[in-house]
């Protein structure tokens, strides 16, 4: 056999088929890792996703709190009364709820169901906003910070027109994002429509129209006559739908010292607002091992405009929320107010994410996020406090003898307006229209005030000759009245406590 003599031409050759078949090796195997990092990132987002959104319903079966049990009073007298009904809000949510009661019932489920809707919706929206600056990964995680904040969490379920104000903040982001990127003179119009219809749902929600004033501003500075006319377009078409909103806007503002319950803001309020619970510092680890790993970068997709749009739509709403509450006697910067600004606040944070050019370290931060959540919400799944079984526990035990109950209102209203001759059929006393009790019921302020004395005077005057036993109920605020009511009485009942759920307090009082 004969010896194969290697040319310079035949070893040149077999080289580079040697190198082919490496190159073609490793592409192959690059093939197959970032197959399995696809297949990652499309399996990890979405379970997350579900998982926040899933978060929203462990407290699904909590009994309804003061604040829902309003809106049940706001339908329970029919279509005809809703609007005499409304309250400080426009009636487009009642309205909803109403509808939504007559076709399914009254159940709690069926009473926050809409919110649920609303509250997907609203996630999906935000998505969409934030598809115009990211990419489709950034744009999940954005909308999983969206989903597992604690303000989400609760407004979801939250059979109160919240998730619908949100819904509507969504959409006209998204209406002026598009609006303002592609020109279209249709986009101008749906922007309006949806700035108007913030205030259908909730007032304060309207603060987001500065940081859209100024974001208007930012992005077409010396704006031409074409932009011109569809600014027009879209201020008519909000001060079209404003027009039915304006009477109730004008009376809230004059009355609004009468509506203040929450206390003067702090600075670490402030810092909570941006970055709940353990988020911040989960972020500062994050950032920490991309610096040092070399996967800090800028994103491909980063224009300026990003930048403004999200750092406006967060930091306005929130600014004006909390320098009102710390300079002046209203008190508006109150967690479910400040849930104007979570869309903003949401793209922020997708927005300093998608400075993290790594997805394991993207992975990690949304499942570090989502699984405490979770799990926090699992095990203690709770939604306001409730009236249920306090009202439940004071008529058990006055229905033997039909001792009357002196409810005290945990509205701050009721410190202002005169006390109603029938409780069920007054705002004041939601809680009444949905927990129901078969003993006589006497209404009193939250605060123990002139109205208070008076409403005591005349119930002693009667129940004391007759030595009628009755009993307080009374949440924690108004602790002070059942005190009030005991010293007031001592020369003729024993008071002492039957007990207290939720802290709502149940206080008999029986003749000496």
């Amino acid at each position: 056999m004969g010896m194969q003599r290697y040319t310079p031409d035949v070893l040149r050759t077999n080289v580079e088929s040697v190198g082919r078949v490496a190159t073609l090796r490793r592409f192959r195997s690059e093939l197959r890792i970032c197959g399995q990092q696809i297949r990652l990132t499309n399996i990890v987002y979405p379970a997350a996703l579900a998982a926040s959104i899933a978060t929203w319903l462990f407290a699904l079966g909590c009994p309804l709190w003061l604040d829902e049990t309003i809106s049940y009073w706001q339908t329970s007298g029919g279509f005809f009364q809703v609007w005499d009904r409304q309250g400080l809000s426009f009636p487009a949510y009642p309205y909803i709820l109403l509808t939504t009661r007559t076709l399914f019932g009254s159940s709690e489920f069926v009473l926050r169901l809409p919110s649920i809707l609303a509250m997907l919706a609203a996630a999906w929206v935000l998505y969409c906003s934030a598809r115009e600056f990211f990419e489709a990964d950034v744009a999940l995680i954005t909308t999983i910070v969206f989903c597992t904040y604690p303000t989400v969490v609760f407004a979801a379920i939250d059979a109160r027109p919240y998730a619908f104000g949100v819904l509507a903040v969504n959409c006209a982001i998204l209406s002026l994002l598009r609006w303002t990127r592609t020109g279209s003179t249709a986009y101008s119009v749906l922007f309006g429509i949806a700035a108007a219809s913030i205030f259908y749902f909730h007032y304060l929600f309207g603060v987001i129209l500065a940081a859209f004033a100024t974001f208007l501003v930012t992005v077409k500075p010396g704006a031409n006559k074409e932009f011109g006319r569809q600014i027009t377009r879209a201020l008519l078409a909000f001060a079209l739908l404003m027009v039915p909103v304006l009477p109730r806007l004008i009376y809230l503002f004059r009355t609004s010292r009468s509506h203040v319950f929450s206390l003067p803001p702090n600075p670490s309020r402030l810092v909570l607002a941006f970055a709940p619970e353990h988020m911040l510092p989960l972020f500062g680890v994050v950032v920490l091992i991309a610096a040092a790993t070399g996967k800090m970068a800028n994103p491909d997709r980063a224009p300026s405009r990003a930048g403004v749009a999200c750092l406006l739509f967060a930091i306005v709403p929130i600014a004006i929320l909390y320098s009102v509450s710390v300079s002046t006697s209203l008190r508006i910067f109150v967690e479910r107010y400040q849930l104007v600004a979570v869309p903003g606040i949401a793209l922020c944070w997708g927005l300093v994410l998608s400075r993290i050019n790594s997805t394991a370290l993207r992975i990690a931060f949304c499942l570090a996020m989502v699984v405490p959540t979770a799990k926090a919400h699992f095990e203690e799944p709770t939604h306001g406090y409730t009236w249920k079984y306090a009202l439940e526990a004071a008529n058990r035990n006055a229905s033997s003898d039909g001792a009357p109950l002196l409810v005290c209102s945990d509205l701050p209203e009721a410190n202002y307006q005169p006390m109603p001759s029938d409780p069920s059929t007054s705002g004041l006393f939601g809680q009444l229209s949905y927990y129901k009790v078969t003993s006589p019921v006497i209404p009193l302020p939250r605060a123990w005030n002139d109205e208070a004395k008076l409403q005591v005077h005349n119930f002693l005057a009667t129940a004391a000759p007759a030595r009628r036993r009755f009993l307080v109920v009374a949440y924690r605020v108004s602790y002070p009245n059942t005190q009030r009511i005991a010293e007031t009485a001592k020369d003729s009942y024993t008071a002492h406590t039957l007990g207290v759920w939720d802290n709502v307090s149940v206080v008999e009082y029986v003749p000496r």
